[in-house]
């Protein structure tokens, strides 16, 4: 049954830290995420690397994914600040071979609290990427005028004309 079938193939690993960055894989996607920014350096399913992990001249010097955000004070007069994670702290919060979930956190300057979970699970076709974001009751007012996370899908190829230049089937569920 598809159930069945879903959890079957090999467990789901986690390398230790290596260069700031993890590796997470269940033989299916394997995903290396640096733990001092919360960015995917890469991912790939079924060997294929599906994020640029090369700067060019066609994909603008981008690689890999990024989260970013737009937030201020409540103030009417605050244009807000541009904010990118740096500094996370590192944790695992689940390890088994069924699951993999690893938490970086971090804090923005307008008082807002970021924690990124990565989660991969066994015979899963996907990694589960989620951010919760709090802000404490005691802090200054704020607000949060947007939030991204942004992917540099791997280039077909480097002629910028190519209409096949970027990776042409992403699914969101």
């Amino acid at each position: 049954n598809a159930a069945e079938a879903k959890i079957a193939g090999p467990p789901v690993t986690l390398s230790a830290v290596q260069d700031q960055a993890v590796v997470m894989s269940n033989g299916i996607v394997t995903a290396a995420v640096d733990t001092n920014t919360a960015n995917m350096l890469n991912y790939s399913f079924l060997g294929t690397q599906l994020l640029e992990v090369q700067r060019t001249a066609a994909n603008s010097g981008h690689i890999g994914t990024y989260f970013s955000a737009n937030s201020g004070h409540n103030a009417s007069d605050d244009p807000g600040t541009f904010w990118s994670p740096g500094n996370c702290s590192f944790h695992v919060e689940i390890q088994t071979p069924e699951m993999v979930e690893i938490v970086l956190s971090t804090s923005s300057p307008d008082f807002w609290e970021h924690e990124f979970h990565f989660v991969l699970r066994r015979g899963d076709r996907g990694l589960y990427i989620y951010v919760v974001l709090s802000h404490l009751a005691s802090s200054p007012a704020a607000r949060m005028d947007e939030y991204r996370m942004t992917w540099w899908p791997r280039l077909v190829s480097d002629d910028a004309s190519d209409p096949r230049g970027f990776f042409d089937r992403v699914i969101i569920d």
